[in-house]
């Protein structure tokens, strides 16, 4: 679902925050997303925390397919490895 959000919907369609949005907030690395701040536990778990924590995650050779097929076989193939310490 991340990777939809960031690669095709429309900025001005969702509150998530996108990679352009973080340029202005100190990161590590300039491709990660920016992780919101909440108050509460419900808010910890929520799409809007979780997705930007799991996406920034994995590998940038993972997050940079050109494709929602490209991206889901390479995340695949990285999920596997990491099942199985390969």
């Amino acid at each position: 679902m991340v990777y939809e959000v960031i690669k095709k919907v429309p900025n001005h369609l969702v509150s998530f925050p996108s990679v352009r949005d973080v340029s202005m907030v100190n990161t590590r690395q300039l491709d990660q997303l920016y992780v919101p701040r909440t108050k509460t536990q419900t808010g910890e778990r929520s799409i809007l925390v979780e997705g930007p924590k799991y996406w920034n995650s994995l590998p940038p050779n993972v997050r940079c397919g050109q494709s929602l097929r490209g991206f889901k076989k390479k995340l695949m193939l990285h999920l596997s490895s990491e099942q199985f310490n390969v």
